[in-house]
């Protein structure tokens, strides 16, 4: 087998969140078999899920990383990263692309990151995630009959319904009170706020959800 690719967190599967051990499993498994390991950031990565990557906290060595969205704070842009090893087997023109180097998007990722640093965003998104998962276990507790999991990591936060028609419900009625909320794979709703969100503006945000589930449940 070539290679392995995988997320750290399947985000539109639903926030599926694997024990540490899942990754850290299969990078043993891709060394021992000559295998390598590609680990897929495009969502987690650039502090969503609070550190820098969601693999920073694993400490778990890939091959190969990929990266977008985030990088560059909405700015359509992607980059890759590789080891030493892996990079040495390319050669000048392997790979290229019509917007490969764009110098835009190489400026605007530079001030994103930059600003992630500086302002630590991590720290935040941290801080916040934890405020909200306190929040969203008090309603799994308020209603068991229809929520079936609350489950997140930093800013990157899922509900999960017994039934279809419930996440939909609860997601109409906070778009009709100014907050969105993306239903996915049909009974979860993913919430997804801005890594620099103020406490008041997550407490506002939550209360909307709150009121959500009051007014449908």
């Amino acid at each position: 087998m070539a290679a392995v690719l995988l997320e750290p967190i399947q985000s539109e599967a639903g926030v599926r969140i694997p024990p540490d051990s899942y990754l850290k499993e299969a990078a043993r498994l891709c060394r021992a078999n000559g295998t390598l390991l590609i680990v897929d950031e495009v969502t987690t990565g650039f502090c969503r899920t609070g550190p820098m990557f969601a693999i920073e906290p694993l400490q778990v060595e890939v091959d190969f990383l990929t990266m977008a969205k985030g990088i560059a704070g909405g700015f359509p842009f992607g980059a890759f990263a590789l080891t030493e090893a892996v990079a040495s087997r390319l050669e000048y023109g392997d790979h290229g692309g019509t917007y490969c180097g764009n110098p835009l998007g190489c400026a605007v990722a530079a001030a994103v990151i930059s600003h992630l640093l500086e302002a630590d965003i991590s720290a935040n998104v941290t801080a916040m995630g934890a405020l909200a998962m306190a929040r969203m276990g008090q309603w799994k507790h308020a209603w068991p009959e229809a929520l079936v999991d609350v489950r997140g990591r930093g800013l990157l936060l899922a509900m999960e319904f017994r039934q279809e028609a419930m996440a939909d419900r609860i997601s109409d009625a906070c778009l009709a009170w100014g907050l969105f909320v993306r239903p996915t794979q049909g009974n979860i709703l993913r919430i997804f706020p801005a890594l620099n969100i103020r406490r008041e503006e997550m407490e506002e945000g939550l209360a909307v959800i709150e009121k959500a589930l009051e007014t449908c449940l």
